[in-house]
């Protein structure tokens, strides 16, 4: 009887425990975005050399390897148009089997000359299925959620689309169009498998931000307070050394196996990313106008982060065709001016993984 009280009693203590934790890491969970709608490029032209075949270096920037890409796609396309997942319109109606049909359909007017007197021209309209190789972007509805403590970010992935690219005569024409949605409930008893090992893109936190680096952002709903607020605890934390941040160029060296040739940065090095002391001579302003040194501070301006890289691993549920993200890091991305205020380029500050990785993909 003693025996069952006792095990009754931990029970209820591991209960309350697990249930404080729960309580506990719900209160670190805070808001920074909470809804967001963008484009991720999974097809990256210059990841890959196509006069020998092999990727370079960087496969993984805006891209999904060919092998893992194309099947993924196809598959997709197939079972929407078997009627075996249910996809959605923009407004979240379920679209028929009939209406995906017509979705992956295009029509292509083509000029013909009869062969017969007077050998006059026509037109005619052919139609054509969309191939799996133009669908080059996927297109993400999510809410952001960070860490107070860790700093980490979790995506919640509301739904996604597919996005058509046009080519004529084997150029894109800038023409893209949304082809259907798939929902995503994320739930952690699905059977997710691995869509892609390593992906990275950059995204800017604000909404304003417009660069060619930058994946293109149609909603982002304003949370400037909670995005500063972010980036403040986020950056104070790395600049006062509490949490460990990695230089930029590290990042291959992470994931191809190199773990014992990469040290996080030192004190001094993460306050240097923050503050710049330089000498400068200057003149005086009245006689004997004679030149001397002195010593300036400046210090980041937070307002000069305009975004994150952020590197993922992708989960797919091959039944349903839902998506989770992943983060394993992310590199701080900051403008740089020059003496006239004038924008130059964006360079990454430094990089934060989530986790120092046991086992990662290669690179190369």
């Amino acid at each position: 009887m003693n025996i069952q009280r006792s095990q009754v009693f931990l029970t209820i203590i591991l209960l309350i425990t697990q249930l404080l934790s729960i309580t506990d890491t719900l209160a670190q969970r805070k808001v920074l975005v909470k809804s967001i709608e963008y484009d991720v490029p999974i097809f990256n032209e210059l990841s890959y050399n196509f006069t020998n075949g092999t990727p370079y270096a960087d496969w993984w920037d805006q891209n999904i390897e060919e092998s893992k890409r194309y099947p993924f796609v196809k598959i997709l396309m197939d079972k929407a148009e078997n009627g075996e997942i249910e996809v959605y319109n923009d407004e979240g109606a379920v679209i028929s089997v009939s209406e995906v049909n017509q979705i992956l359909t295009l029509p292509d007017t083509v000029k013909y000359q009869r062969s017969f007197p007077p050998y006059n021209f026509y037109d005619t309209i052919l139609l054509r299925k969309i191939c799996p190789g133009v669908i080059q972007y996927l297109r993400f509805r999510e809410d952001w959620y960070f860490d107070a403590r860790t700093f980490e970010i979790t995506k919640q992935i509301s739904e996604y689309a597919p996005i058509w690219v046009e080519y004529h005569n084997k150029k894109k024409t800038g023409r893209t169009k949304y082809l259907f949605w798939i929902k995503c409930g994320n739930k952690a008893n699905r059977d997710f498998k691995i869509l892609t090992d390593l992906i990275g893109y950059d995204l800017p936190l604000k909404l304003e931000t417009d660069h060619p680096s930058f994946a293109d952002i149609y909603k982002l709903t304003d949370e400037s307070n909670n995005s500063r607020q972010y980036i403040n605890l986020y950056t104070d934390a790395i600049e006062m050394g509490e949490k460990d941040a990695y230089k930029c160029t590290d990042i291959v060296n992470f994931y191809n196996y190199n773990l014992d040739s990469i040290k996080p940065l030192g004190k001094q090095e993460a306050y240097s990313l923050f503050n710049i002391t330089d000498s400068l001579m200057m003149q005086m302003s009245s006689p004997p106008y004679y030149w001397y040194d002195t010593v300036v501070h400046k210090t980041l301006d937070r307002n000069d982060i305009l975004g994150l890289k952020f590197l993922e691993t992708w989960h797919m549920n091959p039944l349903t065709f839902e998506i989770k993200k992943e983060i394993i890091g992310t590199s701080t991305l900051v403008g740089k001016y020059d003496s006239y205020e004038g924008f130059m380029r964006i360079e990454e500050l430094f990089y934060y993984p989530y986790d120092v990785p046991v086992k990662t993909p290669k690179l190369k």
